[in-house]
């Protein structure tokens, strides 16, 4: 069974003949799923149905890769 590396997703309904494919920026994913469900750093997850919906970082927060509106941290000096 293959799997694919962070980042890129499993294609195909086989798993024997699946290939894998980049997740389109800004989105990715930790590897070995089939779907880009995480952000990449300086964007926030707002997660709709199961799909991940990234956005900038607001304005004086810090986003780091997989930020979700519950953990995003406030720059100091805001």
């Amino acid at each position: 069974m293959m799997s694919a590396q962070a980042g890129r997703v499993k294609a195909g309904t086989s798993s024997l003949k699946a290939t894998c494919v980049d997740c389109v920026p800004p989105t990715t994913n930790l590897g070995g799923g089939t779907t880009c469900d995480r952000c990449l750093p300086g964007y926030v997850n707002v997660e709709t149905n199961g799909t991940a919906h990234c956005v900038p970082c607001p304005r004086g927060f810090l986003c780091a890769a997989g930020s979700t509106p519950g953990n995003v941290t406030l720059r100091r000096g805001f």
